[in-house]
Parts: structure tokens; sequence; C-alpha cells
């Protein structure tokens, strides 16, 4: 889930914006979905207990904005991505990852796109 984090163009994601839409993922109908944040991320929690789940948290703006997002379960992994460290966030194991140099950046890009780029 592409949390727009640092999107020029757009605002961060809304956590419970991001929790209906992972309730109806997980088939729960639109309907039945909490209106405030805490039930969401409390349904989100006991749908994905016992589960075998990986959530994919791309682009996150701040702690605040994932905090509820992470599973409780420890059938779940989470990747968070971020230009942030987000240390703010317990139990988690930071790698930090440096940009390319510009000609590795090219060479992935060409590999990809082809060499006609």
């Amino acid at each position: 889930m592409n949390l727009r984090g640092f999107d020029p163009e757009l605002p961060p994601t809304d956590p419970s914006t991001v929790l209906e839409t992972f309730l109806r993922q997980l088939g729960v109908p639109a309907q039945q979905i909490p209106a405030s944040l805490d039930e969401r991320a409390v349904m989100y929690r006991d749908r994905l207990r016992e589960r075998n789940a990986l959530v994919l948290l791309d682009n996150a703006a701040d702690e605040d904005q994932v905090r509820d997002l992470i599973p409780s379960s420890p059938t779940c992994l989470v990747l968070i991505t971020s230009r942030r460290s987000l240390a703010g966030l317990d139990g988690i194991a930071p790698h930090l990852i440096d940009t390319f140099p510009e000609a590795e950046s090219l060479d992935l890009l060409m590999r990809i796109a082809g060499t006609t780029v």
C-alpha cells in the first residue's frame, strides 16, 4: 500500500482509509467496517490473527501513520519503507538502504525497461 508519505502532489494517506481498504480486501463488507480508527484497527488485527500475511507499507510519512497498520499477530510480517528512520516504533529491525549512484540507477533501469531508454 502506497502511503504517499512524501508525495509532492498528494497528502499522506490517512491510516483510517488504509484500514478500510485492508478490511475490504480481507472480505469485510463496507457496511460492517467501523467508523473510528481505533475500531478499524481492532477489527483489522482480529482478522489477521492466526493468518499468515505480509503487509507492505510503502512510503510512510512517520510512526503515527503506520502504528495502527501493524498487525499484532506473530504470523504476520510487516515491511515498511520510509525516508525517515521510524525509530519510535517498537520491535522494528531497521535496515538503511542508500540510494543508488547514477550509473547503477541507469543500469537497473536499462535492465528493467530495456536498452531503448
